[in-house]
């Protein structure tokens, strides 16, 4: 069904301190207290050496039925009109699973447990963004494949935006078999690890 799929792994992230600290809640313009900064900055290093950005990805031949279905491979059926309005004019669909692994969300539990909650928070936060950059830069690989190939990339769309049903995480997955790198649902559809994204990003022909 997918055209090719590909495991991408051994990906550097850019991590900004300042998206950490607006992860944990700080409003963008603020000063950040310099017991916090300091506490990131001795993290960081830990944090950084624990992350194990891995990512899935395949395109599908899809296009747009109607205002309120995408057909797949002219087989499977996604009914969903705001990803059909997403998705109007695309060719084929780069399916994409991404995982920055399990260990951020062990030490940010561990550090909770510990009563560190500074600590838990910053742990968390990071493994937000972290999450969130890898995501970027799997728009950024896709957006360039999709150049090469005199085609315009649609928005990340991903289950649990709009009427898109979470469910809809355990084909990404199957399709991907994403399990190799690690990543799974829960009976809700949520995905494991935690810091997990998929999604779908549509091609249409033309820059």
């Amino acid at each position: 069904m997918l055209l090719e799929r590909r495991i991408l792994e051994n990906i550097a992230l850019d991590m900004v301190s300042r998206r950490v600290f607006t992860r944990a809640g700080y409003p963008a313009s603020a000063d950040i207290p310099e017991d916090d900064a300091a506490l990131l900055q001795r993290l960081m290093p830990q944090m950084r050496a624990l992350l194990a950005p891995a990512i899935a990805l395949g395109e599908i031949v899809a296009h747009a039925s109607a205002l309120d279905k995408v057909i797949l491979d002219n087989t499977m059926e996604i009914n969903s009109v705001s990803l059909a309005r997403t998705m109007r004019g695309t060719t084929q669909i780069t399916l994409y699973a991404a995982t920055i692994g399990n260990e951020i969300e062990r030490m940010a539990t561990q550090c909770s447990n510990d009563g560190k909650h500074r600590e838990a928070l910053l742990w968390d936060s990071f493994g937000s963004e972290a999450a969130e950059a890898l995501a970027r830069h799997v728009s950024l690989v896709v957006r360039q494949r999709a150049s090469t190939a005199g085609h315009k990339t649609t928005m990340r769309y991903s289950p649990g935006y709009g009427d898109l049903a979470l469910e809809f995480n355990a084909t990404i997955l199957d399709l991907l078999d994403a399990g190799e790198i690690g990543i799974a649902t829960n009976d809700a559809g949520l995905l494991l690890p935690r810091k997990s994204t998929t999604g779908l990003i549509g091609w249409i022909h033309g820059r």
